[in-house]
């Protein structure tokens, strides 16, 4: 007979699915929002059910609340301090409390964000449960990364409604922008080569090599230059890691991930020679790298050189706290009426298209102070768990966890957080904790981790 505890655990189980593996998958096409709304209102709603489910568990065991341990505690609980008192002190505390339109990154986000790692690192129950995720993670990676070539070549049956939004040449899958898709793929990119190495079986190598394929072509079609640079940089580091850290079997296996990106190559060279497609590859990359080498003029470098330069003042003027969370859209107000003498080019600017000067200016140096501690903890002894592992296979999959998270640093520097690819990487942060710990309740909490 199942009883209560059991049924409870099957539902927290059930919501860490839902939100690492099907809350990117999610769009609404009966809305205005197609995307975001969608993603943060179930990140919301799954939370409140683990949440009840875990208090419910607690009643029913008269047991202490479990807390997991992780890397810089301090600085995650820093980081949520800061949203509420930049909350508290924004310039608009409704636009903080409730987030702007279409981005929705205001407390409520900030704190879910934060609450992800605790969650994921402290009910995730065993390694095995940990590798099913990412396995599904993977699996929702290559449907994102898939759907996103079909559109591509022409089927789009979630092209919005509303003419504005019908740009036949944007590439943006699930997630709402080219740019998001991108760097979602980051993210996610070389943890198909890590798992392959992990289970060490040749149907995974046959798998992952193929959804490889996919996941560099979409990543390619985003025409997402920073995450383009983001892939490399993680690509570049995880084959370092490799020649680092492999074992002999392991090392040979670079040929495989190096010969799926040529396949993606090979395919893009068809289409652009058949001229499939719904724009022509070979000349949007070339007037994208025009674009990111011009320092004067275009949609590249010069705009988000321009709009650094015009944060530096602002940040300056409330440098502790900012302005409150979410409230870009107003502080850059002055900044989007001179973006558009310089550059002759509508919209309204929301974003420096920096995350660190965002953070900067939302939650002022305080918030950025505790999100690099996040950052800079999480990957410190993500690598002493790569140097300490015995296990050759959980070591290629953490040095995939290590490059993955570099890379999307790296994109973040001209990039920003969103909803549609934010809870993923928060999420996938406390997954690795519970990847690393053993199956035995001796060792349940990552080596070397401070308790939260």
């Amino acid at each position: 007979m199942t009883s209560p505890g059991m049924i409870l655990q099957s539902i927290i189980n059930i919501s860490l699915f839902f939100l690492l593996a099907l809350v990117p998958l999610m769009v609404n096409p009966t809305a205005y929002d197609y995307f975001y709304k969608p993603k943060i209102d179930s990140v919301y709603g799954l939370i409140c059910i683990i949440c009840a489910a875990v208090i419910a568990r607690l009643c029913i065991r008269r047991v202490g609340l479990p807390l997991p341990r992780l890397a810089g505690p301090v600085f995650l609980f820093l980081y949520g301090c800061s949203a509420i008192i930049s909350t508290v002190l924004s310039i608009d505390r409704k636009l903080s409390l409730q987030g702007d339109f279409l981005r929705y990154e205001g407390l409520f986000t900030l704190l879910a964000y934060a609450a992800l790692p605790v969650l994921f690192a402290g009910l995730v129950e065993s390694r095995m449960q940990a590798e099913q995720l990412v396995k599904w993670l993977l699996a929702s990676s290559f449907l994102i990364a898939l759907y996103g070539v079909i559109q591509y070549l022409g089927f789009n049956p979630t092209r919005h409604f509303i003419d504005s939004f019908n740009v036949s040449n944007v590439i943006n899958s699930t997630m709402g922008n080219g740019n998001f898709l991108g760097k979602f793929l980051v993210l996610t990119g070389p943890l198909f080569a890590g798992y392959c190495l992990y289970k060490n079986e040749k149907k995974t190598y046959l798998l992952c090599s193929f959804a490889l394929v996919f996941v560099v072509m979409a990543l390619v079609l985003s025409m997402a230059r920073a995450s383009w640079l983001g892939f490399a940089c993680a690509a570049l580091l995880f084959a370092l890691l490799i020649f680092r850290y492999g074992g002999p079997g392991q090392k040979r296996y670079i040929g495989v991930f190096g010969g799926a990106i040529a396949g993606a190559a090979l395919v893009f060279g068809v289409f652009a020679a058949s001229g499939w497609g719904s724009f022509n590859i070979g000349s949007r990359i070339a007037a994208k790298a025009r674009a990111a080498f011009n320092l004067q003029q275009g949609h590249g470098s010069a705009t988000r050189i321009f709009l650094w330069g015009q944060a530096v003042p602002l940040i300056a003027e409330r440098p502790w706290f900012g302005y409150g969370p979410d409230t870009h859209v107003q502080v850059y107000k002055k900044a989007s009426f001179e973006s558009f003498k310089r550059f002759k080019a509508s919209g309204i600017i929301d974003r420096a298209h920096n995350n660190y000067i965002d953070i900067a200016i939302g939650q002022g140096i305080f918030g950025l102070f505790a999100y690099c501690g996040i950052m800079v903890s999480f990957l410190v002894w993500l690598w002493r768990c790569m140097k300490r592992e015995t296990d050759r296979r959980l070591r290629m999959l953490l040095c995939a966890v290590f490059s993955s998270y570099c890379g999307y640093m790296v994109n973040d520097f001209f990039s920003f957080s969103v909803v549609s690819v934010s809870p993923t990487f928060w999420a996938l942060m406390g997954l690795t904790y519970a990847l690393q710990r053993s199956d035995t309740s001796e060792d349940m909490h990552p080596p070397g981790a401070a308790v939260l």
